[in-house]
């Protein structure tokens, strides 16, 4: 199972130390950025699975990161760890996008549960595979095709169907109205 690439856009070393330890230690994969620009580069040629971004940074302002890598990749779950904790600023980041805001001083702890949750939640919504394999059996229905020991199957529409429902549902017994 890959590791969950982590991005860290802080512009404060000590910090980013500190994060980059925790989670590590919690199974990320961790690249650390100290300007936006160079994240925003990165960004063109990979996503990361989450992004931890300072308000304050020196080249360009966390919102306006936030909301280009939004604009590339809606989907991205952002959490912004900023000294600004003004409630303007916390509601700002949050309509703009961001999944989460904590403001400075922060427990390391904290930071990582709260990485864990969104990575979480974002699972729960995950497409689920295309590919069922149910013994024998494999699945392939964006191509609406079953196949058996490696064989496929040449199958009426109504029969695909059945075999799908079943195969979705190993052990469970149907009824015909079902």
């Amino acid at each position: 199972m890959q590791q969950p690439r982590i991005w860290l856009v802080e512009d404060e070393q000590s910090i980013a130390d500190t994060l980059v330890y925790m989670l590590q230690q919690e199974g990320f994969q961790v690249s650390v950025f100290g300007r936006g620009l160079p994240a925003l580069e990165a960004a063109a040629h990979q996503a990361p699975d989450v992004a931890i971004l300072d308000v304050g940074l020196p080249d360009i302002s966390g919102f306006e990161l936030c909301r280009r890598l939004l604009t590339r990749y809606p989907a991205l779950p952002v959490l912004f760890l900023t000294a600004r904790s003004d409630e303007v600023d916390k509601l700002l980041g949050l309509e703009i996008g961001a999944d989460d805001y904590i403001a400075k001083p922060f427990s390391p702890r904290e930071v990582c549960a709260r990485v864990r949750t969104v990575l979480r939640r974002l699972q729960k919504f995950a497409a689920p595979s295309p590919v069922v394999r149910v013994g024998e059996f494999v699945l392939d229905e964006q191509a609406a095709a079953i196949s058996w020991f490696g064989q496929p199957l040449n199958l009426t529409r109504y029969e695909f169907l059945l075999l799908k429902t079943l195969l979705h549902a190993p052990g469970r017994v149907f009824s015909v109205s079902s």
